[in-house]
């Protein structure tokens, strides 16, 4: 998982650093830090910050859903 796309899924889920972060235990700054690559994530925090956000949900902004 790049910064950029941690950032970008982040977003789409409608997720702030907050939500994310109390979701898996640890602080909005270090998610802050982990999308600006100024650290770096092990397999297993990536695993953790997947998983918290697939429990999240996609955002409502889908085109091919019927309105």
């Amino acid at each position: 998982m790049t910064p950029t796309s941690l950032l970008l899924e982040r977003r789409e889920r409608r997720l702030t650093q907050q939500e994310l972060g109390r979701r898996i235990g640890i602080s909005p700054r270090l998610i802050s830090f982990y999308e600006r690559g100024d650290r770096r994530m092990g397999p297993e925090r990536a695993i953790q910050i997947m998983r918290a956000m697939q429990s999240a949900g996609a955002g409502d902004d889908h085109p091919n859903e019927a309105a």
